[in-house]
């Protein structure tokens, strides 16, 4: 597994929704960061729907983290079943305005979804 894999071209994407469908487990913490989680087991489903002046992006995330109890110190199975939207705003300047609003620039080549759904997955725990 790499980083690559998770990044979507929306330049070449027509305007409509397209669905993404990944995947991953312990390989991918390894690529977008241990700090707060080292292992899991996720399936995601990824709609972006492109239209003239943003693409909205429907995250669906189902799996279980593999955790370790603070108190007993044994590990469990933490299940989670995310439903987000972020909205990919064409504007001047690539920035953050809010968890569901990120403006891109009209000639940025892809998005990294990747990291999306590891965040989305961090911000739950």
């Amino acid at each position: 597994m790499r980083a690559a894999d998770f990044k979507v071209n929306i330049i070449g994407l027509s305007q409509k929704a397209h669905p993404f469908d990944y995947s991953f487990g312990d390989d991918f913490f390894g690529i977008y960061g241990t700090s707060l989680l080292e292992s899991g087991q996720f399936k995601a489903q990824v709609t972006l729907d492109k239209r003239e002046t943003l693409i909205e992006g429907d995250f669906h995330i189902q799996g279980a983290a593999h955790l370790v109890c603070d108190r007993s110190l044994e590990p469990f199975d933490f299940p989670m079943d995310i439903r987000r939207k972020i909205l990919f705003k064409y504007g001047e300047e690539e920035k953050e305005l809010s968890e569901e609003i990120v403006l891109i620039t009209r000639d940025q080549a892809s998005l990294d979804l990747g990291q999306y759904l590891y965040e989305l997955i961090t911000v739950n725990l």
